[in-house]
This record gives C-alpha cells, sequence and structure tokens, in this order.
C-alpha cells in the first residue's frame, strides 16, 4: 500500500479545494493514511474552528456559556471527525466495493479529509459576520419550526463545495456523471436535513413526550460518543481485513512470479 505522509495529505486535500475533479485522480487507489499523527491535529484544528464558528454563529465566546455546556460542546467538536468523517469514509469504502473499485479505505478517509477542509474553509467566509449589517438568519423547519437552522455566510461556500466534491467521488466509484450528481446531493441532504440536527430532534421530541428539558450540547455529546465507539470499532475490523487481504495478494503475486520464472 502508498503510505502518504502528513504533508501529502495536506497537499491532496488543498489541491481538492482548487481542482476537486484533477486532484482526486491523483490519489493513490491503495492510498493509506497516517492516523496516528493526522488525527490529533485534525481534533485540535476543529475545536479552534468550533471556537470561532460558536463566536460568529452565536455572537458569544463559548466559554461564557455555563462550565458544563461547553465542556460538552467542546467534546462534541472534538469527536466531530471520528462521528462525521469515519462514517463517510467506510460509506464510501462500502460503496467502492459495491461497484467493484478498489479504492482502499485510506483513499476514502481522504475524501472526507477534503471535505472536512472545505468546512475548514467556509470559517474563513464566514468572517463576513464580523463586519456591521452583515447579519445571519434562522431557518426553521419540521415540526413547526422546532428544528433551526443557522443560514450563515459560509453556506454559499460550504453547500456548492461539499456538492462538487461529493460529485467527483462518486463520479470516479460509479463511472456514472448523472448517478454521481444524484448520489452526492442525496448524501448532502441526508446529512444535513437527518444527521446533524439528530441532537435537536431528540431533545425536542424528549421535550414535548416526556416533558424532559434537555440540553441540545449534553445530546449532542451523548449521540457523539455513542456513534464514535461502532464507528471505530467497524474501522478497526475493516482495517484488519484489508491487511489481511493485502498480505495474501502480495503473498500471491510472490508465488505467480516464482513460477513464472521457473525453467
Amino acid at each position: 500500500m502508498t503510505r502518504l505522509r502528513v504533508w501529502e495529505v495536506l497537499r491532496f486535500g488543498w489541491r481538492g479545494l482548487r481542482s476537486p475533479w484533477r486532484s482526486l485522480r491523483e490519489i493513490p487507489g491503495d492510498a493509506s493514511l497516517p492516523y496516528a499523527r493526522l488525527l490529533p491535529g485534525v481534533i485540535v484544528v476543529s475545536l479552534l474552528g468550533a471556537i470561532f464558528h460558536y463566536y460568529v454563529v452565536g455572537q458569544q465566546w463559548v466559554f461564557q456559556i455555563p462550565f458544563r455546556g461547553a465542556v460538552h460542546a467542546l467534546s462534541s467538536f472534538a469527536l466531530a471527525p471520528i462521528v462525521w468523517g469515519g462514517p463517510t469514509g467506510l460509506g464510501l469504502y462500502c460503496a467502492a466495493r459495491w461497484f467493484r473499485r478498489s479504492m482502499s479505505l485510506g483513499w476514502c478517509d481522504l475524501v472526507a479529509f477534503r471535505l472536512w477542509m472545505v468546512w475548514c474553509a467556509s470559517l474563513l467566509v464566514d468572517c463576513l459576520h464580523l463586519l456591521p449589517g452583515v447579519s445571519m438568519r434562522v431557518v426553521g423547519v419540521w415540526w413547526g419550526g422546532h428544528v433551526q437552522f443557522v443560514m450563515h455566510a459560509g453556506w454559499f461556500f460550504l453547500f456548492p463545495m461539499l456538492l462538487i466534491q461529493l460529485t467527483a467521488c462518486w463520479r470516479e466509484l460509479t463511472g456514472s456523471l448523472r448517478l454521481g450528481i444524484l448520489l452526492a446531493a442525496a448524501g448532502l441532504a441526508l446529512m444535513r436535513l437527518g444527521a446533524e440536527p439528530l441532537p435537536e430532534i431528540i431533545a425536542g421530541v424528549a421535550s414535548r413526550t416526556f416533558h424532559i428539558g434537555w440540553d441540545y450540547w449534553v445530546v449532542a455529546w451523548h449521540v457523539s460518543w455513542a456513534g464514535a465507539i461502532p464507528t471505530l470499532l467497524a474501522r478497526w475490523w475493516i482495517a484488519r481485513r484489508d491487511r489481511r487481504l493485502h498480505a495474501r495478494s502480495i503473498v500471491e503475486m510472490g508465488a505467480m512470479s516464482a513460477q513464472t520464472v521457473m525453467p
């Protein structure tokens, strides 16, 4: 397998922002990522980005809310690379197997990393809200507005770029541009309208049905660790399986080469 270094992963991610289609084809299909070095950096940057994003959206620092809420909020963002990036890589890997593509789990994770970099870049667009007169809007959907989305400037970069990135990925996996666009749009809608507001949906159901006042960030924290554990277990099993298959293929190729050179 092609083991990438951290700077190579960053280079592929940066080039993905500039040229999503061409740069994706440059990623080795058998890529393996340096998770032990890459993941801590991703978590730290996610935390810093969360602090800035909370300030822009909430007009206050996360440290100004009650201590317990701040801890749950920051912990949720710390687990976000695992909770969101992990299933994304796994989903793409399963799709690659379904469409009989030879992309490794590392290749799929690198695509997920590129999506994370899109989120990081969208935070720079959110700086527009620091200017006077550039405000945000709250959009309520489902159940009479119980689920709310804060529309901010980053959306106008985030969603089109995510759609482009996902379309390029699905095009590479399926071989069809139309199917790629359809799967990209469906996946983006599922994550934004289904998975991301899940803590708010759970808190709303608990409040109306059982009259339990659950804080949003407390629910988000529980959803995060509940999603992180099975994600890590599934990824450990798949990575172990991939190593066995890779070792077996090397042995088989060696045996075939030995038979070829024998007189």
